[in-house]
């Protein structure tokens, strides 16, 4: 995006008129609109004042390494997950920090490293250090904070949702309720679908097939992560019954629609928990162990032939390490948590435990 751009966009999203931001800055409104169509650029002297006045930074002004696609971000990520694999939370924090500094204003970018950080500090910390696992939160918050600059409506209400999860884990829900307030409802118009519409007619059908297999994919995710809210819910109030019916629907649907296999069983996984029937929480902790890799097998799915879910960018011994070191990680978690202790005797479950250890420790 080039400057005129963003200072048009800028002084839109602030409400501003061409003539208002011209008086506040001491130049006529001519000198405004030729900034913004282009036939001319502010004067270095005026930058400070302009990036202040637009609530933004003088970098993101010039379009410092603003742009960068999604395939070169993917890259970029992807970078970040092979070195994380082999180095202290604290270096990845580090290397982090170094992608982030030179791509400043990307905050696709940052949306996604932040992201990562988040998983890499459960993978990398857990429970065994729960003051540096708060600390590395707060560090990654910064980053949320930092997307509240960008304009990109999408890549602000994914942040947004972030610091919505963050303020409720703190019971602040006066403030979560005030973010959620900011999150803009679903545009009346689905422009995913008319892309598909659109493609199809032109006659182009590889690109009709992938935007409707992409919708498809995010439909079929948000009814599954609907359905295990409604699950926690009706094990909440006691509503066995109908949790049990509700565990059975999200994984018939993910069968059905050829969803990652794991996550047909996290409704399972949720049930056997809360009822602490140990013999299938056992099973169940089995089956998503065993399925876990499976993301990495998606695109074999017909329904997804056409688009990248995961498995394209990262080679099998990525993919490998990655799956062996994060399950091990996150099944000894499992060995401290209190809400296991319905099932902590029991030796198939001590089996998975030690199988983690040993794998952990290699």
């Amino acid at each position: 995006m080039n400057i005129n751009q963003i200072i048009k966009e800028k002084r839109k999203s602030l409400s501003l008129t061409q003539e208002q931001l011209a008086n506040q800055l001491g130049v006529s409104t001519p000198a405004v609109s030729k900034w913004e169509s282009g036939a001319s650029y502010p004067d270095i002297t005026i930058l400070p004042n302009l990036a202040k006045i637009l609530k933004t930074d003088i970098n993101t002004l010039l379009s410092f390494q603003s742009d960068l696609s999604d395939e070169e971000i993917n890259n970029r990520i992807k970078d970040l997950s092979s070195f994380a694999l082999n180095h202290t939370i604290d270096e990845i924090f580090e290397k982090a920090m170094d992608i982030i500094s030179e791509y400043p204003n990307c905050y696709k970018l940052i949306l996604n490293v932040a992201l990562s950080l988040d998983g890499f500090a459960i993978f990398k910390v857990g429970n065994s250090d729960l003051d540096k696992l708060e600390k590395l939160s707060l560090k990654v918050e910064e980053l949320y904070r930092k997307i509240m600059d960008s304009t990109d409506v999408n890549i602000k209400s994914l942040a947004r949702q972030q610091l919505i999860f963050r303020e409720v884990n703190r019971k602040n829900f006066d403030k979560a309720e005030e973010l959620l307030e900011t999150i803009p409802d679903k545009l009346m118009v689905d422009k995913s679908e008319l892309k598909t519409r659109v493609e199809f007619t032109k006659g182009n059908l590889n690109e009709a097939k992938k935007a409707a297999q992409e919708k498809l994919y995010a439909l079929t995710s948000d009814v599954n992560s609907q359905l295990l809210l409604l699950l926690d819910i009706e094990l909440d109030q006691g509503n066995i019954e109908t949790a049990k019916y509700i565990t059975d629907v999200s994984c018939n649907l993910c069968k059905t629609l050829d969803i990652w296999e794991y996550t047909a069983n996290l409704g399972k996984f949720q049930f056997y928990i809360k009822t602490k029937n140990a013999d299938a929480f056992v099973e169940t902790l089995s089956a998503l162990i065993e399925t876990y890799g499976d993301i990495f097998k998606q695109n074999d799915s017909p329904l997804y032939s056409e688009i990248n879910l995961v498995k394209d960018n990262y080679d099998d011994n990525f993919t490998n390490n990655f799956i062996d070191s994060f399950m091990s990680t996150i099944i000894k978690s499992l060995e401290t948590d209190d809400e296991l202790d319905f099932v902590k005797d029991n030796p198939k479950f001590k089996e998975i435990i030690a199988s983690a250890i040993t794998k952990s420790n290699r």
